[in-house]
């Protein structure tokens, strides 16, 4: 249901070891790359090369040990071009070779940068690993207004408790 859903915000809230990074790994791939499985909807669907971003807690345990990790599995090694490191040492920008011949790019910023960090850029979607401040993601949501981009959320819910009524309630569906 994840991956299938249309909604422009999308979120997989689960504990410890249930697949939420890979999910999110998944998602970046899959449309970096533009090669979707058969399943994907269609309304979804990237034709061109699309620009991300990755937003996590912090450069070297989440970025370093979880998040490229999961990028470096899910995404074809032949499809990545290049990746850039930060002066830590952790890769934070990737170029993708998409489908349609053109290059997709993401960055990947962390909480514990200032959240202006998150502002002045244009993508078409965002990933948020682990619950990320308010102000990270309103500066990140910013960015996606001009290209309709959607966000996608795979989080242990354990603290931003705003994620509750900003995320999760309005994504609840009654019986």
């Amino acid at each position: 249901m994840f991956h299938t859903s249309l909604a422009m915000v999308r979120s997989f809230f689960g504990s410890n070891r249930s697949g939420k990074t890979t999910a999110g790994a998944v998602e970046t791939a899959i449309h970096t790359t533009g090669v979707y499985p058969d399943w994907y909807p269609m309304e979804r669907r990237y034709s061109h090369c699309v620009k991300g971003r990755i937003l996590a807690q912090d450069f070297k345990k989440a970025i370093g040990e979880v998040i490229t990790d999961a990028l470096d599995t899910w995404i074809p090694k032949k499809s990545i071009l290049d990746k850039q490191k930060n002066q830590q040492g952790i890769y934070d920008k990737y170029w993708i070779k998409h489908s349609s011949g053109g290059i997709s790019t993401f960055d990947i910023v962390t909480y514990e940068q200032k959240s202006e960090v998150c502002e002045g850029w244009s993508g078409d979607f965002a990933w948020y690993d682990e619950p990320p401040p308010r102000s990270h993601r309103i500066a990140t949501v910013r960015g996606l207004t001009d290209r309709f981009g959607f966000e996608i959320f795979t989080l242990t819910p354990l603290k931003e408790a705003y994620l509750f009524d900003e995320i999760y309630t309005p994504g609840t569906k009654l019986c």
